[in-house]
């Protein structure tokens, strides 16, 4: 199963656009890699990119929810930590109990979690900065 890209997921700005997508590749390398029943270690070296990658673009968010002094700066990192936490819990899950793991269940609440951060907790952002008269 693909995890699509659409315009609906856009903040309207570039950078965070790419990271956005970025993500999205990951994730679907992911659905294929447990489709293809791909070994314990290219499945965990690949949720430990979305982790890295994850981490890289939420200290890009923040830093910019920084610079604007947004009022919702503190659930939006408590929000990307606990996703980066539970990714960290996924992916030494895996490595332990990878042959009894629901890999689809783990696919699934990491897609449905970057859906309803992209389009709540960011475009909540992106609205603010409207309503500021910016943009990111």
């Amino acid at each position: 199963m693909r995890f699509e890209w659409n315009d609906s997921y856009s903040v309207h700005d570039k950078d965070i656009d790419k990271h956005h997508q970025r993500l999205f590749e990951i994730l679907n390398r992911l659905s294929i890699s447990l489709d293809d029943k791909n070994t314990k270690d290219t499945v965990y070296h690949i949720i430990d990119d979305l982790f890295d990658y994850a981490t890289y673009h939420f200290a890009y968010e923040e830093e910019i929810m920084e610079q604007v002094r947004y009022p919702q700066l503190e659930a939006h990192k408590k929000a990307h930590l606990l996703f980066t936490s539970k990714l960290k819990e996924v992916a030494n899950d895996y490595l332990v109990n990878y042959e009894s793991l629901e890999s689809f269940e783990i696919y699934e609440m990491l897609v449905q979690w970057l859906k309803v951060h992209i389009l709540d907790m960011d475009q909540t952002l992106t609205d603010y900065l409207k309503d500021k008269g910016g943009s990111l």
